[in-house]
């Protein structure tokens, strides 16, 4: 996920929190500025009772609307989820249980969380900071709900073109990527937090590179998530689809 001109997202530390120290170093690392009162406008992280949430301030209500991920209810939601669901025979788990695969594109880690809970060995990558800010911090909650700690570790903040062609990860059996897109126009308005997104981040315009890269590095395959609408890059080897999303498979 990414935009070629983001706006800032300051992260919002309250100095009372206990946490307050290690949240500067958390903010140090992933380039994001600290402000020590709560922003009036626009976007901002802070840490509410439930973790750390995204904020958005509406300036005309005077109210500060705010999503914060759970991971453990993400896997409960999609704990009914077969095998043979269009994402895990799209990554090949109904053929081979076990698969080593990378998010590229990890977001908030919705589809790592599945895969994890179905025995895969992930390696989730993000490369927008506010955003691999509040999924480290779910999945740190994840993990000390007992969740993910043999199957998933950690969330890289980098940019998997360069981590994947740097090769500092061990060679998986798939790639996953999940690019922002533009979607085609609709009647019913897309959820809170992906028009969020699309406010913060806004489309990739790098896919096609990031697939390029993603062939040459899976053993297996690369599996592309998008609009059920959208033209396929390139040309897959086969399409999986749903009523709103499809899953592009390129195989090795």
């Amino acid at each position: 996920m990414t935009s070629p001109d983001p706006p800032a997202v300051p992260w919002w530390i309250d100095a009372s929190q206990a946490s307050a120290e290690a949240d500067r170093a958390r903010a140090s690392e992933l380039g994001l500025g600290v402000v020590s009162k709560q922003p009036k406008s626009g976007f901002y992280i802070a840490r509410k009772q439930c973790g750390l949430a995204l904020f958005k301030a509406n300036t005309k209500s005077r109210q500060h609307d705010s999503f914060c991920p759970d991971l453990t209810i993400t896997l409960a939601q999609r704990s009914g989820s077969h095998r043979t669901s269009p994402l895990a025979r799209a990554c090949g788990l109904h053929r081979r249980h076990g698969l080593s695969i990378v998010d590229a594109t990890a977001g908030l880690g919705n589809d790592s969380a599945v895969l994890a809970g179905f025995g895969c060995r992930l390696t989730a990558i993000e490369r927008n900071p506010v955003v691999a800010a509040i999924a480290r911090d779910a999945l740190q909650r994840a993990h000390a709900a007992g969740l993910f700690k043999d199957t998933w570790t950690q969330i890289h903040f980098d940019d998997a073109r360069h981590l994947l062609a740097r090769q500092h990860i061990e060679q998986p059996d798939v790639v996953l990527i999940d690019p922002m897109f533009c979607a085609p126009r609709r009647k019913a308005k897309p959820k809170k937090i992906i028009a969020w997104f699309g406010e913060l981040i806004g489309p990739d315009a790098d896919a096609e590179a990031l697939l390029s890269v993603a062939r040459r590095t899976a053993q297996k395959r690369v599996v592309i998530k998008r609009h059920a609408r959208q033209q396929p890059i390139g040309t897959p080897t086969l399409e999986l689809g749903q009523r709103a999303v499809r899953f592009d498979v390129y195989l090795g």
